[in-house]
């Protein structure tokens, strides 16, 4: 979806992301071209499950029997981020203003993270709850953006933006698996948070302009499988350049505005 929007001439001013939005976000506001597009493709093509969710006995026994919160070493997860983000340290170094969005476990809100170690806050952006230990940043325990702004339009409008154009990885309920334990874990996440959503899209709305890239016809993919990545990116790509086209089409043909 970004490759399209990038061929389509639109560039951002601000980028705001939660989750795996914010890694995508991240590694885009180091490299906003096309070979920072393809190196993105390119990373998320590299990746296997064991990389980011080593599912380990000790850690899912010590998860299980209390001795701590989550059941996947985190290491993995972070050698992903370090990759992402190689073209600079601090989110206030990235080529386009960058804010990170996670979930405050002591009040349960959304928090903007805006300065500080771009890898920190990514951690903590994307620490699924009970999969990866929540991040301490500024003294405050954080997790997974995506539980109190899993498409953080509001926080893009509150920021001044005027237009918005949401790349979503949230997929529609259909096309959430159920098999797993895991599987449910997501599902119930989305379930939970699609009231926040539609109120968030609302608001955003009344704020400024949304524009919603349409996610490609998919069937269910659980979180844990990397094995169609080129696949899905390849579809979404293709899917999100027919859109681009019809939207410039569109702005093209519309009638000049008389003085």
């Amino acid at each position: 979806m970004l490759r399209a929007l990038v061929e389509a001439g639109i560039q951002p001013d601000l980028i705001v992301g939660a989750s795996v939005g914010a890694l995508n976000g991240a590694h885009f506001a180091g490299r906003p071209d096309i070979e920072g597009v393809t190196a993105l493709a390119d990373l998320w093509s590299s990746i296997k499950r064991p990389h980011v969710f080593p599912f380990r006995p000790r850690t899912l026994v010590g998860g299980i029997t209390g001795r701590q919160g989550h059941i996947v070493d985190p290491q993995g997860l972070r050698a992903l981020l370090e990759r992402a983000t190689t073209t600079y340290q601090r989110i206030e170094e990235a080529s386009i203003p960058l804010y990170v969005v996670a979930t405050d476990t002591g009040h349960g809100g959304a928090v903007v993270i805006s300065e500080g170690s771009v890898v920190e806050a990514l951690m903590a952006s994307a620490a699924l709850p009970g999969i990866y230990p929540p991040v301490e940043i500024g003294g405050r325990m954080m997790i997974d953006g995506g539980v109190a702004a899993n498409i953080p339009v509001v926080q893009a409008a509150y920021l001044g933006a005027t237009t918005i154009y949401v790349l979503s990885t949230v997929p529609p309920m259909g096309a959430l698996p159920d098999r797993t334990a895991a599987d449910m874990v997501l599902r119930a996440m989305v379930l939970a948070t699609a009231p926040i959503v539609a109120a968030d899209m609302a608001e955003a709305s009344r704020l400024a302009d949304v524009v919603v890239v349409p996610l490609p016809q998919a069937g269910p993919r659980s979180m844990f499988d990397f094995g169609t990545t080129r696949q899905l990116i390849d579809r979404s790509y293709h899917s999100a350049s027919e859109w681009a086209e019809k939207l410039m089409d569109a702005e093209r043909t519309l009638p000049l505005t008389q003085p």
